[in-house]
């Protein structure tokens, strides 16, 4: 019996983007490079500046002043959750993903008010508003592997390009069958 496509039962929006977000959560770090760069790249040299106040904070033993430890993360997170929302702005564009798109805007504007919050607070309550901080820092780290998960550049796989690389090496496929008028 054939089924009309309108009465065969899709999973909703939100069974998408949970699944979406499990998939991303989970899936690139069974890749070395996404791992290393991570690692590297954006926790340690693109949280250069925590690390810093961390160190003054409890090496240094300068624990007059909170306020520098929390303008590093404050600083931190939005810069890794703009960049990380136009990332998958971009791609979600791309396949015409509209599920995505939304929920990255929501993280923009989601992240944007609650740091304007923690700001605002902080002077009140500055040791909630920095716990508070490190769970943005820890959010946006999420969201960063969400968007770069499925990043060609991390991958092991080989580009089939007909141009580049070796010139000796034999090319797959074959002109088997074509002719020149």
């Amino acid at each position: 019996m054939n089924t009309p496509l309108a009465k065969i039962e899709q999973p909703g929006d939100y069974v998408y983007l949970w699944d979406f977000l499990k998939k991303r959560s989970s899936q690139p770090w069974k890749n070395f490079p996404f791992t290393v760069y991570f690692l590297i790249a954006i926790l340690l040299f693109g949280g250069l500046g925590i690390w810093l106040e961390t160190f003054n904070y409890i090496v240094l033993d300068k624990k007059e002043n909170l306020e520098n430890l929390f303008t590093a993360m404050a600083a931190y997170y939005p810069a890794i959750v703009g960049a990380s929302a136009f990332h998958l702005i971009l791609w979600a564009t791309g396949t015409s993903n509209k599920v995505v798109s939304a929920f990255s805007f929501f993280m923009v504007v989601f992240f944007f008010f609650l740091g304007l919050l923690v700001r605002y607070f902080f002077n009140d309550q500055p040791i909630v508003c920095l716990i508070s901080t490190i769970i943005l820092v820890f959010l946006s780290l999420w969201f960063w592997i969400i968007a770069n998960a499925e990043d060609g550049v991390f991958k092991k796989e080989s580009i089939d390009a007909p141009a580049g690389g070796n010139l000796e090496r034999k090319l797959k496929g074959t002109t088997d069958g074509f002719e020149v008028d």
